[in-house]
């Protein structure tokens, strides 16, 4: 994996919002594509930047699985098409709310959002400084930021 070419400026920049929020630890990386080992094992956020047509609808829906299955708490899509990615990761977690017995089993709710016209830095700072609490949601004090670039 490579280092995103993100300004200096702007991870100081960043790395600076840690200390007053919850967020631990900012990761970018650059892919070919995204692997189930590539995320981490506790809850975390998560900046995608990709074609998200050109990537087609069976690629973008495992996408979708994986992230919701690895308890991605906050997915933004950033890129051509990002709302596609919105749309696949909502619907896997309206599919995962099941009945049993009777009564329906609640997963935490995955926030989604979207970001076609908005550079990737634009959205790593978005979400650093955002005062969404998952503490209350998700039950974790601390989490990390993953961006991927795709492609």
């Amino acid at each position: 994996m490579l280092c995103c070419h993100i300004l200096l400026t702007e991870l100081i920049k960043l790395k600076m919002h840690l200390m007053d929020n919850m967020v631990q630890r900012i990761s970018v990386v650059e892919v070919e594509s995204i692997t189930a080992d590539m995320l981490p094992s506790s809850p975390y956020c998560i900046a995608i930047e990709a074609d998200f047509e050109m990537c087609g609808n069976e690629a973008r829906w495992a996408l979708a699985e994986l992230l919701v299955k690895t308890d991605v708490m906050w997915v933004a899509g950033v890129g051509n098409q990002s709302s596609l990615l919105d749309d696949d990761v909502d619907m896997v977690c309206v599919n995962r709310q099941t009945v049993v017995d009777n009564d329906y089993i609640r997963f935490p709710d995955v926030m989604t959002t979207w970001h076609d016209d908005e550079p990737l830095e634009d959205v790593l700072e978005f979400m650093a400084i955002t005062e969404f609490d998952f503490k209350e949601v998700w039950g974790v004090s601390k989490w990390d930021i993953i961006a991927i670039k795709v492609g």
